[in-house]
């Protein structure tokens, strides 16, 4: 029972016990973004953004249609954990910052690809 107390210990100095708890990333989103995600200046496209991401981060996406890609049997393949916002104008810093009462901020993520 010591030997797990010392190990739970340890791993919660080294952060590694609970990985989500301060270390959660927003990745921006934009449509034809070629960005790093790192902010709105930078914003990178869907995709990629769902694939950096890990459980306890969250995506933002600036208004507009997106598709997962260029054949029909394309898909987003959302992670667990992962939550994923839109309504953005692409200037916020905080979720709550969006209008999302304003039709012209909508985002669509569309399934049924091009």
């Amino acid at each position: 029972m010591k030997k797990l107390l010392s190990v739970f210990s340890v791993l919660c100095m080294m952060g590694l016990a609970f990985p989500m708890l301060g270390n959660a990333a927003i990745y921006y989103v934009k449509s034809g973004g070629t960005g790093t995600c790192s902010d709105w200046a930078n914003a990178c496209d869907l995709q990629n953004a769902i694939i950096a991401a890990v459980s306890g981060d969250e995506i933002w996406v600036a208004a507009g249609a997106y598709t997962p890609g260029a054949v029909q049997t394309d898909s987003f393949l959302l992670k667990p954990g992962v939550k994923i916002y839109g309504h953005f104008a692409g200037t916020e810093t905080a979720v709550s910052q969006r209008v999302l009462t304003n039709a012209a901020y909508t985002t669509t993520l569309d399934g049924a690809g091009n």
